[in-house]
Order: C-alpha cells, then sequence, then structure tokens
C-alpha cells in the first residue's frame, strides 16, 4: 500500500476479493476520464511494474 502511495496512488481505495488480484477504485480529478484513466494506470504500474490490467471500469463509461 506504501509504494501505491509514494507512487501517486493515495487516492486509491484498495479492495482483496479474490485471491492474486487487488481492487483499485480511484476518485481522481483530470481534463477528461480517459486522461483520469491513463493516469492511474501509469501510477500503478511504477508502484506495481509486474501488474496486470484485468478490467477497467469507468462511471463516466
Amino acid at each position: 500500500m506504501n509504494r501505491l502511495a509514494e507512487e501517486g496512488c493515495d487516492d486509491a481505495l484498495v479492495g482483496v476479493g479474490q485471491p492474486g488480484r487487488l481492487a483499485l477504485e480511484f476518485v481522481r480529478e483530470a481534463p477528461s476520464a480517459h486522461d483520469a484513466i491513463e493516469g492511474v494506470i501509469e501510477d500503478v504500474r511504477r508502484a506495481v511494474p509486474n501488474t496486470r490490467l484485468i478490467e477497467q471500469l469507468s462511471r463516466h463509461d
């Protein structure tokens, strides 16, 4: 969790519903939903380099 915060993910709500997976929910301000999502993905990949995105949802979809 500290690594996430250090890489700019201090706005993440973390859940662990399935073994081996983390669920992350963000409230992020950006010029667009796309920019916010791209920023989150970049931040998470810096914090957890071997991570793999399984699913991405947006309230703006």
